[in-house]
């Protein structure tokens, strides 16, 4: 079964820099203000910079976009994990008719 989430490793991260970049925003807003729009604008902007925070936990592939093209992707997987051999199942044409209809939905 897959894990749901983000690996441990980068959800400490991403909430480490979050953090301190909180805590630097109240120190130059005011400890009366909490901040919160400008950290979540913050998050917003750097969400690309957060992911790749643990650069070991970044896996790239190629895949395809929405209109057919092939493109690098990201996904993020835990660090020490091994890789595993996944065996493709054989699919008859109706099913593989049947999925493709249905991701075309």
């Amino acid at each position: 079964a897959a894990t749901v989430g983000f690996p441990k490793c980068v959800a400490e991260a991403i909430a480490d820099a979050t953090t301190n970049e909180w805590r630097s925003k109240i120190k130059k807003g005011g400890a009366e203000k909490w901040r919160m729009d400008a950290l979540l604008k913050w998050v917003d902007t750097n969400f690309d910079k957060l992911m790749r925070l643990v650069p070991a936990a970044v896996s790239t592939y190629e895949g395809v976009d929405a209109s057919g093209a092939s493109c690098r992707k990201c996904t993020l997987i835990e660090p020490t994990a091994t890789t595993e051999v996944v065996v493709e199942e054989e699919i008859s044409e109706e099913e593989q008719q049947r999925r493709m209809e249905e991701f075309v939905r």
